[in-house]
């Protein structure tokens, strides 16, 4: 409708193309950061289960 052609984050002639080595490069900074997030939680004792109930029920492989 009328707010898709006034965003332009969906109109794709305005995007950028990215290689996939761009993408794999971008998804491993993005990893890393999460990474790095998450352990310093846990070092301040972060109890993230207690907070999202829902991560009880993942299993650990």
């Amino acid at each position: 409708g009328e707010n898709l052609k006034k965003c332009k984050g969906i109109n794709i002639t305005n995007g950028e193309s990215y290689s996939r080595k761009r993408i794999l490069d971008i998804l491993k900074k993005e990893f890393q950061l999460e990474k790095k997030f998450f352990l310093e939680m846990k070092g301040n004792n972060f109890k993230i289960k207690e907070v999202y109930s829902f991560l009880r029920n993942i299993n650990k492989d």
